[in-house]
């Protein structure tokens, strides 16, 4: 369930610095949150289940937006939406200012939530989490140069692994432009984040292409994406977000037959648990969604969102950021 605003390289990278500081103290509950929740944003939910088994053993130490987060994570483990509800609910009462800005977003109060983005930036200037909101903002209400000059601010701002890299920022930010009806704006941000990607250090473009793959898909130069996604899969050709991505190309190419075979393939694999189940329906909706088959990607996302899956534009805790909202 890797969010798209956050690519998996973050959140291997959030794993190994939780293991290190485990590997210094083990009792450290807060260290095991953080890891459980990147093993279950990278998929590994025995692995992320197991260590937040050992968190809901003594919550003592855990601080009071720690505890709403473990019992989101639980919700999100076990497809148990009213739990993650009481989760979220619990967050938004302790540490109300993001999630705010999530529901604003969600209801449509762009301006809102651009003043409510802005009025954290105040504080937290060189955070990229709080440029990312007013960012996201800017571009839901089409103000097209304002989002793009917030994307050349962020290549100064350290990456978060809540917030992502300014690559993906504007890969985001050209999705938010397209679903709101600026097709040339999107193009752009999308060849910016492609651009951002191609001038990493070779060290960090490494461990950072299957979000460059993801933004060439966006930037819709698909024979070069599909270039970068077979690098990347070459071990795992079968792997869910390979196959994904994969057949989505497929069908952007005009390769019909070869798109529904991979949707044909992700409804044949085994997915324990249930929750898995929903992130192969989404994938399977995507790809439905690039052949413009409308009635079948809305049947999709119904059944996905039965397992457990829900949406958010920032991606956290989901599966998919974009597909929910835009696949249509």
């Amino acid at each position: 369930m890797v969010p798209r605003g956050v690519s998996s390289s973050d959140w291997r990278e959030t794993e190994r610095l939780a293991r290190k500081t485990l590997a210094l103290d083990s009792s450290y509950q807060s260290a095991r949150l953080t890891l459980s929740l990147a093993l279950l944003n990278l998929g590994k939910l025995g692995e992320a289940d197991s260590n937040l088994r050992i968190v809901e053993s003594d919550e003592s130490g855990l601080s009071q937006a720690e505890g709403a987060n473990t019992e989101r994570q639980r919700g999100a483990i076990e497809g148990d939406q009213a739990k993650r509800y009481r989760g979220a609910k619990r967050l938004a009462e302790v540490a109300p200012s993001m999630l705010a800005l999530d529901a604003q977003h969600q209801m449509g109060r762009h301006t809102l939530e651009l003043e409510s983005a802005r009025e954290v930036r105040v504080h937290y200037p060189a955070n990229l989490c709080t440029l990312y909101y007013e960012a996201i903002a800017l571009a839901a209400l089409k103000r097209t140069t304002e989002a793009e000059q917030r994307l050349q601010v962020s290549v100064d701002l350290q990456p978060r692994p809540s917030c992502g890299t300014p690559g993906q920022l504007a890969r985001i930010v050209a999705l938010e432009l397209r679903v709101h009806g600026d097709s040339a704006g999107s193009r752009r941000a999308s060849a910016w984040a492609a651009n951002w990607y191609e001038s990493l250090p070779r060290s960090r473009q490494l461990s950072q292409r299957r979000a460059y793959a993801d933004a060439l898909y966006a930037a819709e130069p698909w024979s070069d994406a599909r270039r970068v996604l077979d690098e990347v899969c070459r071990g795992t050709p079968s792997a869910l977000d390979c196959l994904g991505l994969s057949g989505t190309i497929a069908a952007r190419l005009g390769e019909r037959q070869a798109a529904q075979q991979v949707a044909e393939q992700i409804s044949e694999l085994s997915f324990y648990p249930r929750r898995q189940e929903g992130t192969g329906l989404l994938m399977r909706a995507r790809i439905a969604a690039a052949l413009g088959n409308k009635e079948l990607v809305v049947a999709l996302l119904r059944q996905s969102l039965g397992t457990g899956t829900y949406f958010s534009y920032r991606g956290i805790l989901s599966d998919d950021s974009s597909a929910h909202r835009r696949a249509v």
